[in-house]
């Protein structure tokens, strides 16, 4: 799916002269919104952002935006540690 952002001349200009880091800039700012208004799990909200789990909830915790931390995660991650993921 593609939106079209319609930006304010001067933020366009700035974000165009580095087409990369804007996207994934958008892209994280994105999550982090909708994940901290609950409408994506941090799985989506980490893998709209292009980051993996940890690196979301580092950023996440960076901005005052706390993530759950389930009984089924805690499970998920014991599994892991022993590698029967």
């Amino acid at each position: 799916m593609s939106i079209l952002l319609d930006l304010p001349e001067a933020i366009g200009e700035d974000l165009i002269a580095r087409p990369e880091a804007a996207h994934q800039l958008v892209m994280r700012e994105l999550a982090l919104t909708l994940y901290a208004q609950g409408q994506l799990p941090p799985s989506q909200a980490a893998s709209v952002a292009g980051m993996d789990r940890w690196e979301f909830s580092e950023l996440a915790a960076t901005r005052g935006i706390e993530l759950p931390y389930t009984e089924e995660m805690l499970a998920q991650d014991i599994a892991y540690g022993f590698g029967r993921e």
